[in-house]
């Protein structure tokens, strides 16, 4: 049975480290007792394991298999991990679930669980407030989520993917758009020239990977990351770390440990010599040091 399974940033899940193409067995199998777990419905992994930092593969489940209620959430003996798909293989493998089940009914405007919200007109709003839900808008659009762990998709020129819940994600695919995500846990990506990804929710990140964008991240212990030519990551909420391509610059922040003051602010450009590509930094004591490892807001995050 095809499947989805999230896991952590090191491809551990509770016990297992996984390795991809490989198959695990267990002796027996119950749904949130034993066994290994995975989802039918490719969205309900982000209840499990938030966009931010967590990645997501395809497996096959396999041997007994132990359903819940909703047949959704599944535990099996055996479980094989097939490829590694990442949030826009997610939301592709939800579009993918839709389709084959057309006895679900699905609306422009859908406040059920596990919802659908599409909307193929220019300049067309698509919402939906159901938890594990998505939204997806066309050109000059804007596909909107509030549900816990859903998605906000945007393909098209001058839209805006904007995602409220805890866990989700908002991905934006053309140019001149926007990704907002507002709650904690979340990821807001963009991949298009001139775009904008904005994350104010704590344990977030802000990604930008489009030519002249901006990653920028808000929320407490958050990540923001420029990979485009001559773009910008802005790492302002405490504990915030960023990282850009050769070119692009870093704007730091930091802030008093009681209070929402700002006790310095640096920028500072990616030359590959002095400030390294493709690596995090913060300003600590006002001074921009290196930021190895995850921050993990499971472990920094009062919640």
């Amino acid at each position: 049975m095809k499947t989805y399974k999230g896991f952590n940033s090191d491809m551990t899940c509770l016990d297992y480290k996984f390795e991809i193409g490989k198959t695990y067995e267990e002796p027996a199998a119950e749904v949130c007792q034993y066994g290994f777990h995975s989802c039918k419905y490719p969205l309900d992994v982000f209840a499990y394991y938030p966009p931010a930092r967590s990645r997501y593969c395809e497996v096959e489940a396999d041997g007994v298999i132990s359903q819940s209620a909703n047949d959704r959430k599944i535990a099996s003996t055996k479980l094989t991990v097939n490829t590694e798909i990442g949030i826009k293989g997610i939301i592709d493998a939800t579009a993918e679930y839709v389709f084959d089940h057309p006895a679900e009914k699905y609306s422009p405007h859908s406040s059920d669980s596990c919802g659908v919200a599409l909307s193929a007109c220019r300049r067309g709003v698509a919402s939906s407030a159901g938890k594990q839900s998505i939204a997806a808008a066309g050109e000059y659009g804007a596909a909107i989520t509030t549900g816990t762990a859903s998605v906000a998709l945007t393909t098209e020129i001058c839209s805006t993917a904007l995602s409220k819940g805890v866990n989700s994600a908002a991905l934006m695919e053309g140019d001149l758009g926007e990704a907002l995500t507002t709650d904690r846990n979340s990821a807001a990506l963009v991949t298009g020239k001139y775009s904008v990804a904005l994350s104010t929710g704590d344990g977030s990140i802000a990604s930008s990977t489009g030519d002249r964008g901006t990653a920028l991240a808000i929320g407490d212990f958050s990540e923001a990351s420029a990979m485009g030519e001559k773009s910008i990551a802005c790492g302002l909420g405490r504990g915030c770390k960023a990282k850009g391509a050769k070119g692009c610059w870093l704007v730091l922040a930091e802030q008093a440990s009681n209070s929402e003051t700002y006790e310095s602010v640096q920028a500072v450009i990616v030359d590959g010599e002095k400030i390294k590509e493709n690596t995090y930094y913060m300003l600590i004591n006002g001074e921009i040091v290196e930021a190895d490892g995850d921050i993990s807001p499971q472990d920094l995050l009062p919640y």
